[in-house]
Parts: structure tokens; sequence; C-alpha cells
């Protein structure tokens, strides 16, 4: 199973999680779409459940790439692109 925040909650200091973990088995996955902050409540319960998990850079970062290769036709580097947004 894979737990997905897809709303807004989390991008304010203090804003509250937009769900508890705790009634959800440890070997669930948990997936914040908000990048910034990179540790949200949500990923901070997630970790102490010690539950596999990740923020939304990747969505960014794949989706800038893919757009980028598009409006270009060139060929785009995820690695570049990460290595950018990381600056």
């Amino acid at each position: 199973m894979v737990i997905i925040n897809a709303t807004s909650l989390g991008l304010k200091q203090g804003d509250l999680c937009p769900i508890e973990l705790e009634e959800f088995d440890p070997s669930c996955k948990v997936y914040d779409m908000i990048y910034n902050p990179a540790v949200t409540k949500l990923l901070l319960q997630a970790k102490h459940r010690k539950m596999r998990h990740a923020n939304g850079l990747s969505m960014l970062v794949h989706q800038a790439a893919r757009a980028l290769e598009l409006w270009t036709h060139e060929s785009v580097s995820v690695s570049a692109m990460y290595r950018g947004v990381r600056a």
C-alpha cells in the first residue's frame, strides 16, 4: 500500500498533518508530494514508524526534465536536474 499526500498540508510550519499513520502497517510506503520543506510532519511520522518514505522532489525533477525534453526536443539529464535543484 502507498499513502500519498496530494494536498497542500505541510507547506507551512503550522499545518496539521494530513493523516495519522499509527493505524497503518509499517510496510506501507508514504509519498508526500511536498518538496519544500523537505521533511514534513507526515514524513517525520513515517520515519518514526520505519516506513519507506519520500518527498515530492523526485516528481518535480522528473516532470521538469520531461517538459524540457518535449520543449527542446533534446535529451535531458535527470541527474543534472537534481544537481541544479539542490544547488
